[in-house]
């Protein structure tokens, strides 16, 4: 349930922040409920959502390693303040203790700890 109210969450933030339009939003939330409901209900196997986990994690290791490279090539993260830094920590470590307790896939684990990794 965590989780959940932090994707609902996040599509708002996104769609107030961006050109979407409420419409937009609404079909979003409403795809992500019966997303929700269908894995409930096991009308999407437990290993289709695994996977879909897996692919997620190699996607945020793909976005991720061109702004590591940089990183080092440059040996500075810019303009990166450690107040953003701290936040984005905190906000990962969150996501990771709640995945973490509501979730009991070994492999959807090891995928969210790449991903607090990674971040």
């Amino acid at each position: 349930p965590i989780l959940f109210c932090q994707n609902l969450l996040l599509m708002y933030v996104i769609s107030a922040y961006s050109e979407s339009s409420i419409l937009q939003c609404i079909g979003g939330c409403i795809a992500l409920v019966g997303l929700a409901i269908a894995m409930s209900l096991e009308v999407i196997p437990a290993v289709v959502t695994s996977a879909l986990f897996g692919v997620c994690s190699v996607l945020a290791l793909g976005a991720a390693l061109p702004q590591l490279v940089q990183n080092f090539r440059a040996k500075s993260t810019g303009e990166l303040s450690i107040t953003v830094a701290a936040m984005g920590f905190s906000g990962n470590s969150t996501r990771l203790y709640t995945s973490w307790l509501e979730v009991d896939d070994l492999g959807i684990r090891l995928m969210i700890l790449l991903n607090w990794f990674l971040a």
